[in-house]
């Protein structure tokens, strides 16, 4: 029943022209890492590019977005030009968040804020965003993505293969924060079943608050 779906990483082209052959939607962001010391792979240039050729392809069935890797990969001057580049092109942004309580604490350390609280300094938000995982949020988190149009993506069958942690979609959501479900792909999942996935989302909320009555089903769904 899965009809499109959201991928974040490389040879965005080539998955985009089997989109167009299958018929699906789709949304594709070509990852980049920027780095202080230059970017690593296809540049922010090239993205762009990218994005010009294939947005709105297959009659609107393809879309793209940036795909800044994470706060922690690329730079906040990187995170900065590519909000500026995702404005202008008229698209949103696709990024890693929050995974892990030692990729807060680097940000905090050396920035002085969360990851999110640098990519709002950045103006990623100014942007539509598809934030993944966001499992380590601070309450400012909170406060910064219900105020704009970002989107946290959970991944729960990743989360228990990695040894990740939950994201916090109960709370997220009793903030006003829009929720999604996703895999994370086939390296850090095994499957790309989302009625597994909508399963795991159910019993892990559960099972982490010892709370049966979280996130039934047919919110799962």
């Amino acid at each position: 029943g899965v009809v499109g779906f959201a991928d974040h990483y490389f040879y965005m082209d080539r998955v985009a022209q089997v989109v167009l052959e299958s018929g699906l939607r789709a949304n594709l962001a070509w990852c980049a890492f920027g780095r202080e010391e230059g970017e690593v792979g296809i540049d922010l240039a090239g993205i762009a590019r990218f994005v010009e050729e294939w947005q709105d392809a297959g009659d609107g069935r393809v879309k793209t977005t940036l795909g800044p890797h994470s706060p922690y990969m690329c730079s906040p001057q990187f995170l900065a030009r590519t909000a500026a580049v995702a404005a202008r092109l008229g698209v949103g942004v696709h990024i890693h968040v929050a995974e892990s309580p030692e990729q807060v604490a680097r940000s905090k350390a050396e920035h002085g804020m969360t990851p999110v609280e640098l990519l709002a300094k950045n103006g990623v938000f100014d942007v539509p965003v598809l934030l993944a995982h966001g499992i380590y949020l601070d309450p400012i988190d909170y406060e910064i993505l219900a105020a704009n149009t970002a989107t946290v993506v959970q991944c729960p069958t990743c989360h228990m293969k990695l040894g990740m942690g939950v994201t916090p979609v109960p709370a997220l959501q009793a903030a006003g924060v829009r929720v999604a479900l996703g895999t994370d792909g086939t390296a850090s999942n095994n499957a790309l079943d989302m009625l597994q996935e909508a399963r795991h989302a159910a019993l892990i909320q559960k099972l982490t608050a010892l709370d049966p009555t979280l996130l039934p089903g047919d919110a799962a769904l």
